[in-house]
């Protein structure tokens, strides 16, 4: 019998090698496949190549084992909370909650408050402008007011105020607004302050809650824009205002303090007539220029 020759019996090695390690192979790709870690990514797993051994003057075999299947994580979706209706003041502050404010009326003789008191109820004992009429969320309480940290919001030297709690977050926002680029200088800020100063006078004496009382306005900068009577112009100008007279706080005199002034168009006045929403001393019907002022209403 003939024997086979050398090149045959190389092929047989290489064959029988192949079957020899097959097993071998197939148990490498079951391992690969339980191995893989399902994780928030989808991560990529490289292909795994066995290559026989190979012989002198021939190519290497390869056997290329199929990449594991990753299945693609799902993100659940994100739970996002109901807010508490804007409009409901009970949400915040129930009727059976405590209520107490300090508060006076401006003497037009004397030219200061007289009368102080301290008042305690609840908020569902509230009558008549003990609430805010323009916004049932604000009243004279206390526990209604938040102290508004003007260091927080880009003006170190200016002195914690409160306001109602139902706009705290707007008014700081639009302190923030008015730090920007420094064009403006806030040196005084006045919020909360529950006295009858407006409306009818009676003996002598205001009988009407200020908007101050209920924490819905603010006084910027008195100290550089005052409050003005017998002063029906409008738009308000430096010629016109000289003809008024100052009653509260100091001149105003944009040209000589215009970091300092509040006019119409100004940092200010956008700021808190367009993020707050509120009005203007400066622009209330009748003879009063309050150009320190904003308010809910203006008054």
């Amino acid at each position: 019998m003939r024997r086979p020759s050398t090149a045959a019996r190389r092929s047989r090695g290489i064959v029988f090698r192949l079957r020899a390690a097959l097993p071998l192979l197939l148990l490498t790709a079951c391992v690969a496949r339980t191995a893989v870690t399902v994780v928030d990514e989808p991560v990529a797993v490289p292909q795994a190549v066995v290559v026989a051994p190979a012989l002198e003057g021939s190519a290497a075999a390869e056997l290329v084992v199929p990449e594991p299947v990753v299945p693609e994580s799902v993100a659940p979706e994100p739970v996002v909370p109901e807010s508490l209706p804007a409009d409901d003041p009970t949400a915040l502050h129930p009727p059976s909650q405590a209520c107490h404010y300090t508060t006076y009326q401006w003497s037009m003789k004397r030219k200061t408050g007289v009368n102080r008191r301290t008042i305690s109820k609840t908020f569902g004992e509230l009558t008549g402008d003990e609430v805010d009429p323009n916004d049932a969320r604000c009243s004279v309480c206390e526990e209604n007011q938040v102290w508004l940290r003007p260091a927080d919001h880009g003006w170190p030297n200016i002195k914690p105020v409160r306001v109602c709690d139902a706009y705290a977050s707007r008014l700081g926002k639009a302190l923030e607004e008015m730090a920007v680029g420094g064009a403006f200088t806030l040196i005084d800020l006045e919020g909360y302050r529950p006295g009858r100063t407006r409306g009818a006078v009676v003996d002598g004496l205001r009988t009407q809650m200020s908007n101050h009382g209920y924490g819905t306005a603010v006084d910027i900068n008195a100290r550089h824009n005052g409050l003005y009577s017998g002063c029906n112009i409008s738009p308000v100008t430096l010629e016109g205002i000289r003809r008024c007279r100052l009653a509260v706080g100091g001149p105003w005199d944009p040209t000589a303090r215009p970091s300092t002034s509040v006019v119409r168009g100004g940092i200010p006045y956008r700021v808190m007539t367009q993020s707050v929403g509120w009005k203007w001393g400066g622009e209330i019907a009748g003879g009063t220029r309050d150009l320190m002022h904003f308010s809910l209403t203006g008054f």
